[in-house]
């Protein structure tokens, strides 16, 4: 194991943004997809199976819009649904509209 890597901090900083994901009612996909990452990846953070970087934090941090707001603007955001699909552009999607 290297020693950069640190297991124990990722899985305290994994169980605080699952918590925080809940409290929100967001699914892994449709915070991944608020914060334009996946939700296999915000699944591999929660489990503290991956490391996140701190500009990628930052998005999630800033993605963390109510379920209402972000089944409004994108319908089935917590099922695998793409943007094209939802028909919101990036810039759209950026703008809060």
């Amino acid at each position: 194991m290297s020693n950069r890597k640190q297991p124990r901090l990722r899985a305290a900083l994994g169980a605080r943004l699952r918590a925080l994901r809940k409290s929100k009612k967001l699914s892994q996909k449709g915070l991944g997809f608020a914060s334009r990452m996946s939700g296999k990846f915000i699944g591999e953070v929660e489990r503290g199976e991956k490391s996140i970087s701190l500009d990628s934090l930052a998005r999630v941090d800033r993605a963390r819009v109510p379920s209402e707001q972000l089944k409004r603007h994108a319908p089935g955001a917590c099922r695998s649904y793409s943007r094209s699909r939802a028909g919101i552009s990036r810039s759209r999607w950026d703008s809060g509209i």
